[in-house]
Formats: C-alpha cells, structure tokens, sequence
C-alpha cells in the first residue's frame, strides 16, 4: 500500500522515508507501517505474498526487489542517529524539541521548545532583577538539566521503537 504524503497529496512507494514530490518527511505511524509491510513483503503487482530470497513473485511472475528493503534500513539508521545529534547537542545549550521534529512528533517538540522558551525567559528576567545568583541559579540549573534529559531520553525511546520494528 502506498504511502500519502499529508503536505502535497502523492502517493510514494512504501519504501519512501520523504515524499519525493515535496520532500516531507512521513510520519513516524507512516514509517511503522511501511516497516512492517517491510517485513510481510507482498508483490506490488498482483498483493499477493512474497517468498524470502526470491527474485521473482510465485503468483504472477514479476521481478521484485530487495535493494529497496535495504535502502529504506539505511534511511531508517541515518534518521535515527540524526535526531539523537539533534537531541544531544543543541540540548547542551538548551535548545529542545529538535529531535522530536525530524522525528515528526510535532506535539512533543512544541512542548520541548516551549520549555526552551521558557528557560530562556527565566534567564533574562533574573538577569535583569539581578536575582541571578545562589538558589534561583541552581534551581535554573536543575531544571534545564531535568529537561535535557528527559527529551534526549524521548527521542532516545522513538527511535529505539523504530529500529526495533524493522
């Protein structure tokens, strides 16, 4: 079954990770699924079930391929480690929700960015109340820390959900 990209409306090959129309990315649900029609292969010609290892559909006789299998893994590994580098070094000053939006999990990374905004309006209003310093500092400090953590392990449980379902 064909992939349908939510931004332009085409249909892409299962194997598709971005539409190759517009160039969105599909959704992590978008992926799964594919993945998982990965893993149940069924000939594009005629529905019916594949063979392991075979070059050809036993029903109909048309060629399959199993490149696309393999390139769609790479895509999968290449994304993943991407959103963790998104997760891990922009968070290190603060900056969360990255990983989430490659990820296309748009409502967790809204609220990541929200916590960035709102860490950053902390430290400009204590900065300039000259209240930055001691336990407000620290307590700053710990929050931004929780919330490093806590998005880096999010995006960290995404991607493991995915590699893990191919």
């Amino acid at each position: 079954m064909p992939l349908h990209c939510e931004s332009c409306g085409t249909l892409n090959p299962d194997s598709a990770s971005f539409c190759h129309r517009c160039g969105a990315l599909f959704s992590s649900q978008e992926l799964e699924e594919a993945l998982h029609r990965m893993q149940n292969p069924t000939c594009v010609r005629c529905g019916m079930e594949l063979v392991e290892g075979g070059t050809f559909c036993p029903h109909c006789g048309s060629t399959q391929s199993v490149s696309a299998v393999r390139m769609r893994a790479n895509e999968l590994s290449r994304m993943s480690l991407m959103a963790k580098m998104l997760a891990l070094v922009p968070g290190i000053f603060n900056i969360f929700g990255l990983g989430h939006l490659l990820l296309r999990s748009y409502l967790r990374a809204l609220v990541f960015m929200a916590l960035s905004g709102a860490i950053y309006l902390c430290e400009f209003l204590l900065r300039e109340r000259d209240m930055m310093s001691g336990e407000w500092q620290t307590g700053l400090l710990v929050f931004s820390l929780l919330v490093f953590m806590v998005q880096l392990w999010d995006v960290f449980k995404i991607t493991y959900r995915l590699e893990s379902s191919r």
